[in-house]
């Protein structure tokens, strides 16, 4: 009886505990200080049924991600840290719909606005209106890519769906196979190849299909960034559009998981605050244990640090002297 007891107020606890989030998310937005320190305390008489339901872990995960949230209207009195929904599939397996990540805005308040300047590997939210895509109700407000290319930069996607930068190959490692079933039976998303990605001190796990067409070479401009999502299979991202992502217009750098997603709509909590550079092996319904296996492998053999080359110099138009 009294496992069942506990089992029972843990779900009730979490439900409500998604409730507390969403206005807490909701607080941030509206930058209303009074409502979030409401929510927390909400949050604090939720904790505590929780830990006796042995769910001590889940709990302190959630705590902490909702102090950092906190912290980013009370302390800095303007948002430094928000959230981002994930509305599709083009960041799987690392974010999955619905998803909700934490994104790192200080750079851009400590530059005055000037956007935040990324490194290669980077997870990056910006506006949609930031780039040349068709506007449409099906297109989020914002924007989750991974940053590929710098200023400079000569960027490719082979046959194979191997990334060049500068004539030179991303670093990857087969991890398996992968399935992602999307909520409400909306149809199955299959991938042929799990692979690890190393970009520099970023170890990231992608999404490949056995096939992609190849991207022409993008030159990146000065003053923005080539970015592409980990599944490389379905993206929508500058291969598409033919264009980077002004660096002016990057709002935030994502670094971690606030809450996940399960396929009934229900908040995932197992996988609150992990980095997005390790919350990819995750498979609803499927026992990922051979997978982890091979990727503690491909961690183990991939290099340390692989710094692409700098870009090729570029060729002069003048006439050649006689």
């Amino acid at each position: 009886m009294e496992r069942r007891c506990r089992k029972r107020l843990s779900r009730e606890a979490q439900a409500s505990l998604a409730q507390h989030l969403d206005a807490l998310d909701a607080a941030v937005n509206a930058h209303s200080e009074t409502v979030l320190i409401q929510e927390l305390a909400s949050v604090e008489r939720i904790a505590a049924p929780l830990l006796v339901a042995r769910r001590w872990w889940e709990a302190l995960r959630t705590a902490v991600a909702v102090i950092l949230v906190a912290a980013s209207v009370v302390g800095l009195r303007r948002v430094a840290i928000n959230t981002y929904s994930v509305s599709g599939a083009s960041m799987l397996p690392t974010l999955e719909p619905g998803d909700v990540v934490l994104g790192s805005a200080l750079e851009r308040v400590l530059s005055k606005g000037r956007g935040v300047v990324p490194r290669r590997g980077d997870v990056i939210v910006f506006p949609s209106s930031a780039v040349p895509i068709v506007t449409s109700p099906d297109i989020p407000d914002f924007l989750i890519k991974r940053v590929i290319g710098l200023p400079g930069d000569h960027v490719v996607v082979r046959f194979g769906a191997t990334i060049r930068i500068n004539n030179w190959t991303v670093p990857s490692c087969p991890v398996g196979s992968y399935t992602y079933i999307a909520p409400g039976g909306e149809g199955t998303y299959f991938a042929n190849r799990l692979v690890l990605n190393y970009l520099e001190g970023h170890a990231y796990v992608g999404l490949v299909p056995l096939l992609v067409a190849p991207s022409d070479e993008y030159i990146v401009k000065p003053g923005e960034v080539f970015v592409i999502g980990d599944n490389l299979a379905s993206s929508y991202d500058s291969r598409t559009w033919r264009a980077g992502v002004p660096i002016a217009a990057i709002v935030a750098r994502a670094h971690s998981l606030m809450v996940g997603t399960n396929r009934d709509g229900s908040p995932d909590f197992s996988r609150t605050l992990r980095s997005l550079d390790s919350a990819g092996l995750h498979m609803e319904g499927f026992d990922v244990r051979p997978l982890a296996v091979q990727l503690a492998k491909c961690l183990r053999e991939l290099p340390k640090d692989a710094p692409p080359p700098p870009p090729p110099a570029p060729t002069s138009s003048l006439p050649l002297p006689r």
